[in-house]
Formats: C-alpha cells, structure tokens, sequence
C-alpha cells in the first residue's frame, strides 16, 4: 500500500508540474488582450470540474454572505473568484515578459504610498508588508521590486519541492528574494535588520501554534509570527494589496497596524494578529470577488471545537 501511495504522489506531483509548466509555455505566449478571456475560462473549468474547491467557496461565501445574497447570488459570487484567479494563474507566468515600463502602466503606485515607504525606510528598521491571497499578490512583489524597493516574500512550504522550486525561480527573476515559512526566523529578522521589506501573506488556516481572532464573524488560526516578528525587531506592520480595476490593477494600503510596547507578550500577539486580520477583511469586503475563498480557511479550531472534515 505504501508502495502504491508513493507511486501515486510521484505520478500526482509530475502532473502538477507538468501543468506549472503548461501555464507557463501558454502564458508568456499570450497576447496581453487574451489574458482575461482565456483566464476566465481556466477559471470556469475549474469550478465545473473541482467539486471539492467548488463546495469549499459556496460554503465559505454562503457562511459570510448568506443573510444578504441568494443562492444563486452566492454561486454566482463563487464562479467570479474562479474566474479571477484563473487570470491571476495565467498573469503571474506572463508577466515574466512584461518590461517595467509597461508594468509602471498597467498598476497605479499612489505617490502617498510611495512617500510612506521612504519614511519607513528612513527609520532604519524595515517593514513589514502584510497582504493577502487577493487581487495579485504576485503583482505586488514584482512591481515593488521593479521600483527598487528591496523585498523578501515569506513563501509557504509545498507539499512538492520541484513545484515550489520551479514557482520560487519565476518569483526570483523578478528581483524578489525568497525566504521559505519554514526557515528559522532569523532570516526573517536579517532582511529588516538591513532595512529591506518582508512580504508576508498571513490570512490562510495555520495548524502549528496558532492564535484565534475574529474573521468575517468567525474564530480564525493565524500564525503569531507576524506579530512576534514586530514585537522583536520594532519594524511597522504595513498592510497593501494589488487590486484590479478596470484598466489594471492598483496598490492599496492601509494605515500601519500598532504595535504595543509593554504588557503580556500573548496579549500582545492577539492584539497585533487581530488588528491586521481585521484590516484584511476589510479589504476583501471591498472587493469579495478577488480573494481566495475555495481555501478552507475555518478548518483549525479553537481547543474544544472539532477540525471540520475535508469535503
């Protein structure tokens, strides 16, 4: 059996890649006028054929939206997100050929925000960017990196490493650095101690010692590295997110998430993975259609409460 289960992930994770790969000969072929069309449609496929990621998003959106929208509102909702983040698989390959004139183009860097992270580099201590799986997270990194600002992106563990491997190396010709979840902090702490920016995406389920704050009226795990991070290195916590438009994309940010100084250090971690968790919502309640919601982000519960099942 166990023989057979190992044949089956080696013959699962060569799909994957072949798939990555797939994406990836289509994509930077595309014309740019294609993407949306074609995206869309990788999406739709996807929710047709993906039971599994389908039940998720109706039953995640139908737990959040369900008092306000129909059913058909809430199926409606779902197949938007599917088609969303089909064109975000497709833009994360294609932009490989994208020249930074052109990137400058296409996304709208306020000059506000680009004066808030000259005064936190002036502090000498970094920053932390908190965003989350919405809009085109991707996007984000590379355009800042585009602009010359110095950034490391905290990229979670794969179940595959030649996938991971094969995602991170696209990550990096586009001037990012690239930190694995699962590498000691202190790689984390040696970015903000040379004054650079340290991409993090905290808003999915978190097993290993999580804390629980409000989500969309729901307890949710998060991860309390962030706020330790914050705590230890006295680098900002500085929430942004790359969201669409009609003719691009644009970078949002949000004020800097405060950071108490004194008091018990648990209260602390809450306190700080609560204020950015809010901030994330508030986002994705702007725009519902961009984030991530075939992700099952209420399976880790509180001690006393059953894990859900996996549909």
């Amino acid at each position: 059996m166990a023989r057979r289960d190992n044949w089956a992930g080696r013959l699962e994770a060569g799909a994957g890649l072949m798939a990555l790969r797939g994406l990836n000969a289509v994509a930077r072929r595309c014309p740019e006028a294609w993407l949306e069309p074609l995206g869309k449609g990788v999406g739709r496929f996807v929710f047709r054929a993906s039971r599994r990621y389908r039940e998720v998003a109706l039953r995640n959106l139908q737990s959040v939206f369900g008092a306000e929208r129909s059913a058909g509102e809430i199926r409606d909702l779902a197949r938007s997100v599917f088609e969303h983040f089909g064109r975000v698989a497709l833009e994360f390959f294609w932009l490989q050929r994208v020249r930074p004139e052109r990137l400058n183009e296409l996304v709208e860097f306020p000059e506000e925000l680009q004066d808030r992270l000259r005064q936190l580099s002036g502090r000498g201590r970094g920053a932390i960017l908190i965003t989350a799986h919405f809009g085109n997270w991707e996007l984000l990194g590379r355009v800042m990196a585009a602009r010359g600002y110095p950034l490391s992106v905290v990229a979670r563990d794969s179940d595959d490493p030649t996938q991971a491997g094969f995602v991170n190396s696209i990550r990096a010709q586009g001037g990012l650095g690239i930190i694995s979840r699962g590498e000691p902090v202190g790689r984390m702490l040696e970015v903000l101690r040379r004054n650079e920016f340290l991409a993090i995406l905290p808003d999915q389920n978190t097993i290993r010692d999580p804390v629980f704050v409000p989500f969309f009226g729901r307890l949710a795990s998060v991860a309390p590295g962030v706020a330790l991070l914050a705590i230890r290195s006295g680098s900002p916590i500085l929430p942004g997110f790359a969201t669409r438009t009609a003719t691009g994309w644009r970078v949002d940010s949000y004020p800097e998430v405060p950071v108490p100084q004194s008091g018990p250090l648990k209260d602390r971690i809450l306190e700080v993975s609560a204020a950015y968790t809010a901030i994330i919502e508030q986002h994705i309640r702007r725009y519902p259609e961009q984030w991530l919601w075939f992700h099952d982000r209420w399976r880790r519960r509180p001690d006393g409460e059953e894990d859900k099942e996996r549909v």
